[in-house]
């Protein structure tokens, strides 16, 4: 499958690189391989009823599309698509990595490693500080580089297209993550946090 790259490919590792593309190139790869990639955790394409199906949703998902920030990106090795990502904006200083795949016979290759590294030094460079995401709770494949990159367990949901969730998150600014641990009593109270209690 040929992918049309809007900026030159940047190199990962080895002979894997990414490129941005297109929304509609980002859902012709989702659409070609997303069943070989996640054949363990099958999503579920819940029908619409009839109350719900409006050509106003439709084009005020579009807009929301064209107006939010987002990142498509293919991944190549050797020039042939193995993979994909996919992210958006979801507050002012925080980003959400909705979609992640590789295809089976290129995981557990450090691929998505360097991709998570590549991608958290981009988004702090554009000023977010704090990167989230959601997996199925079996994903090791993903679960597994992200903890040891530094995301922390931030919440569970059970989802009626994909079962339950793991909901990560990465905090780059060092005081919002040892709030957070503080709030989730990993850590007790210090002078320190206890001088951003607002009085």
């Amino acid at each position: 499958m040929y992918i049309p790259t809007k900026t030159p490919p940047v190199i990962l590792t080895g002979s894997v690189s990414c490129g941005d593309i297109s929304f509609e190139e980002y859902s012709k790869l989702m659409k070609a391989y997303s069943n070989k990639v996640f054949q363990d955790a099958p999503q579920l394409r819940i029908p619409l009823s009839e109350d719900t199906i409006t050509s106003d949703w439709n084009r005020n998902f579009s807009n929301f599309q064209a107006q939010c920030f987002y990142i498509c990106r293919c991944i190549f090795k050797d020039n042939e698509p193995i993979g994909w990502f996919y992210g958006i904006q979801e507050k002012a200083r925080t980003f959400n990595m909705i979609n992640t795949g590789i295809l089976p016979e290129h995981q557990g290759q450090g691929i998505y490693t360097a991709l998570l590294h590549q991608l958290i030094i981009e988004l702090t460079g554009l000023g977010f500080t704090v990167v989230k995401s959601q997996h199925s709770l079996n994903n090791n494949h993903v679960l597994i580089p992200k903890l040891k990159k530094g995301f922390v367990i931030s919440g569970i949901e059970v989802f009626s297209g994909f079962g339950t969730l793991v909901h990560l998150a990465y905090f780059v600014n060092p005081n919002e993550k040892k709030a957070f641990s503080y709030k989730i009593g990993r850590i007790p109270l210090d002078p320190e946090i206890e001088s951003w209690i607002i009085k």
